[in-house]
């Protein structure tokens, strides 16, 4: 096998496996899929941001992800349709990016790493399930995975890669704001933090100016409770890793160049248990951190 094809096998095993499962789980659209998809039906005839005639209503958690649903109702394709495909492509560009940024130790192959890494990857489902299910999992995974990715890249390339992909996230998955703070302070940049905190000014500004709160709806209902969020992020960790995932990432996040990696994904975790998880099954709420 010759350098080019050893560099891409474990990426491509990882996206490989996440559009295999989400091709076997096609059939299956979460509930909350379809709420996306009438705001997206709506918008699109020009009934503007609402679920019923009337006021703007704040049904979404993650606005960013309606421009799919209103996509695939513009151009008759279907917005759910337009949501499922997206999402799933997302979700596995997410996960070949990251895999792609592998490294081992010293002395160690870098191909063979990331081909474990890619071979960690296929072996769980969330990721190619909840990519394929019409909510906004897919779009998080890749946003997050651009962030992480944008930490080590030098230079002003860096910056706008990190300071878009949170922007990107403050629209799409609001509870990832400690994720994105942590890499943020890894980066200590203007640029980065300019384009981070302009976004989520933006968006604050569009839930001031339709709803009238700068906090989404969803935010009154995530009340906080540990004694759901601890058992469903320890289920949902062994679930989609496995002791050995575990291990790996925590020999991992030691190394200097992967600490903010580690630091973020261990403040989503921790996110995700204060808030009590949420009924969904999978580990849903885990999956931008999963790669």
């Amino acid at each position: 096998m010759n350098a080019a094809l050893r560099r891409l096998a474990g990426p491509a095993l990882a996206a490989g496996a996440v559009l295999a499962v989400g091709a076997a789980a096609w059939p299956y659209t979460v509930d909350d899929a379809y709420i996306v998809a009438r705001y997206g039906r709506r918008l699109a005839a020009g009934l503007g941001w609402t679920f019923v005639d009337g006021p703007a209503t704040d049904g979404v958690t993650g606005p960013l992800w309606v421009l799919p649903a209103w996509l695939g109702a513009a151009t008759g394709l279907g917005a759910p349709l337009v949501q499922k495909a997206l999402g799933l492509a997302a979700a596995a560009l997410g996960a070949g990016l990251v895999v792609a940024r592998a490294r081992g130790p010293e002395g160690a192959r870098d191909g063979a790493v990331r081909l474990g890494a890619g071979l960690l990857v296929g072996l769980q489902s969330t990721l190619g399930v909840w990519g394929q299910a019409g909510l906004e999992t897919g779009a998080a995974v890749l946003a997050a995975g651009l962030a992480a990715i944008g930490v080590g890249v030098p230079g002003r390339r860096g910056d706008l890669l990190l300071g878009g992909a949170v922007a990107a996230l403050a629209g799409l998955r609001p509870e990832m704001a400690p994720f994105a703070l942590v890499l943020l302070l890894a980066r200590a940049r203007p640029i980065a933090w300019g384009l981070a905190v302009g976004g989520v000014l933006a968006w604050l500004a569009f839930r001031l100016a339709l709803f009238g709160a700068v906090l989404p709806l969803s935010y009154q209902a995530k009340v906080g409770a540990p004694g759901t969020g601890l058992p469903y992020v320890g289920a949902g960790l062994l679930l989609t890793t496995g002791v050995v995932g575990l291990g790996l990432a925590a020999v991992g996040a030691r190394r200097p160049g992967r600490r903010a990696w580690g630091l973020a994904a261990a403040a989503q975790v921790g996110t995700v248990a204060l808030v009590g998880g949420d009924w969904m099954p999978g580990a849903r709420l885990l999956a931008p951190v999963l790669p």
